[in-house]
């Protein structure tokens, strides 16, 4: 099953890691300017991504509490960071964990080295029992639903925030979006694209023909031959073939091609439908059913 890194990340490939602005903890080096990069993460919840925000100053100040009981960081976390009043947002694993931790980053405060982010935390932790890992001020910060190691399914997820002094808690079944996201980055300033509702027509993207597996579909459709893909609206794209084989009758029609829909929202799933119109057939009103559709598939269409 793929992931999101190797579904959607391998053309943001680097080889230098002093260009990178984020790194895998399986391995691998990204550049990613792209915003729409942090809308995908959001929607797909990580997808098993394994990525850390690669520090560089100047970065918002973040900290990173280890190996103390949940209860225990909780109760602290709390009553310091609701003294001393600034906007941030704490994040820990969404299960107990004796050996536990916790990310606090702050939204409104830039730090431009290490040794000033090592400063302001030893102030901010002086009259506490938590000890902060400071190797984190050299290295990053792990992203939000970012997984660890492969076998180790730790994710941090927000817990609460704090707004003008106020602590906020985070609703545990609340998704993870593109606000929280943004806030929880360390990166001083994110501009996330976003897509408003829209019924204006979007235009066509072409993309260089190609074959493509839709085998999730049917068998028949293993190499897909694509002409055009067009995105439709904000939640739907048409991707047009020259394929001639029609699940509603069972074998190629002579001269009418199929196309498929993929509909985005909650999943990403694809249907088949067909451009012939003759009566008998009644292929003008047939849809197959939705298949989910490989996310390596999905973005290799609209990359």
């Amino acid at each position: 099953m793929a992931t999101f890194e190797s579904a959607y990340l391998t053309k943001y490939k680097c080889a230098d890691a002093s260009q990178a602005t984020h790194l895998s903890l399986v391995g691998g080096k990204y550049n990613i300017q792209s915003d729409f990069f942090y809308s995908l993460y959001a929607k797909h919840h990580g997808c098993g991504a394994y990525l850390v925000e690669k520090v560089r100053y100047p970065s918002k100040w973040y900290v990173d509490i280890d190996k103390f009981p949940r209860d225990t960081i909780l109760t602290e976390m709390k009553r310091i960071l609701t003294d001393f009043g600034k906007s941030c947002v704490l994040c820990m694993p969404s299960f107990e964990d004796e050996n536990g931790g916790a990310h606090i980053v702050f939204s409104d405060i830039v730090v431009r080295s290490r040794e000033e982010a090592k400063e302001r935390t030893e102030r901010l932790l002086a009259h506490s029992e938590l000890v902060s890992d400071s190797s984190v001020y050299s290295s990053g910060l792990r992203m939000l639903g970012s997984m660890k190691k492969r076998n180790l399914r730790r994710v941090y997820h927000p817990v609460f925030t704090i707004e003008s002094g106020t602590l906020h808690d985070w609703p545990t079944d609340k998704p993870l979006d593109v606000d929280i996201l943004k806030r929880a980055s360390i990166f001083p300033s994110i501009t996330v694209t976003t897509v408003p509702p829209t019924k204006k027509w979007i235009a066509p993207r072409v993309v260089t023909t190609g074959e493509f597996d839709l085998s999730c579909i049917h068998s028949e459709y293993k190499d897909v031959q694509v002409s055009r893909v067009v995105r439709n609206s904000r939640n739907q794209v048409v991707v047009f073939t020259r394929n001639k084989y029609c699940m509603n009758i069972q074998r190629e029609h002579k001269n009418q091609h199929v196309y498929f829909v993929i509909d985005v929202k909650e999943h990403i799933t694809v249907h088949a439908k067909c451009f012939c119109r003759c009566a008998h057939t009644k292929c003008a009103v047939y849809r197959s059913s939705s298949h989910r559709m490989p996310l390596r598939t999905y973005y290799k269409l609209i990359s």
